[in-house]
């Protein structure tokens, strides 16, 4: 008779201890997705606040190391069919692009004095909230076109503010990969206690 309550109690014992370890890993790798997202969005502040590269760069090394060392962390492409990198400074990129193009203006400034004013008066519109980052230079250029005193924009390489390689390990010694093997032992021990 105590044999089988020792069998029973056992038996309460293992499926407490999976019901713990699982609870505990989808814990884990949920936690390690959430402080990703939080070194991520911290990358998108700095490079929307116009913070230095080299603060940005180190925001991105951060992001990079803590996607290596932990599961549940890769950093994928916004869309399926999109082909670009997951981080894209698009406001440094702006910014670097309309630097340089207004140091190209101020060069003409000789032979239109109000380039700059009508070239800053079509940017503010263009910087409108609800004009992406992205379409900018674009509007920038549409509403420009009757200037033609005004330079093309500089050309600058986007690869130089493209960000790749985030990829997470399939297993790490972290958290969330120590509860993944007390999950897989707890597992094995209810196999073991069923067969035996």
């Amino acid at each position: 008779m105590s044999g089988q309550l020792f069998r029973n109690l056992s038996l309460v014992f293992i499926l407490a201890f999976i019901i713990l370890t699982g609870f505990f890993c989808l814990y884990s790798l949920r936690a390690n997705n959430l402080r990703m997202q939080q070194l991520r969005e911290a990358v998108f502040t700095a490079d929307e606040a116009g913070k230095p590269q080299a603060e940005i760069e180190k925001r991105i090394q951060r992001l990079r190391v803590y996607v290596a060392h932990h599961m549940n962390t890769g950093i994928e492409a916004e869309a399926e069919d999109d082909s670009s990198a997951p981080i894209q400074l698009a406001h440094t990129y702006y910014r670097v692009i309309v630097s340089k193009w207004e140091r190209r203006i101020e060069e003409v400034l000789s032979i239109s004095p109000d380039l700059l004013r009508r070239f800053t008066a079509e940017r503010q519109y263009c910087e409108q909230a609800d004009i992406l980052v992205t379409e900018r230079i674009s509007c920038i250029l549409d509403r420009t076109r009757n200037l033609n005193a005004l330079p093309d924009p500089p050309y600058e390489p986007p690869s130089d503010y493209v960000y790749g390689g985030f990829n997470s390990p399939s297993w790490s010694w972290d958290r969330a990969g120590a509860s993944i093997i007390l999950f897989g032992i707890s597992i094995f021990g209810l196999i073991l206690r069923l067969l035996f």
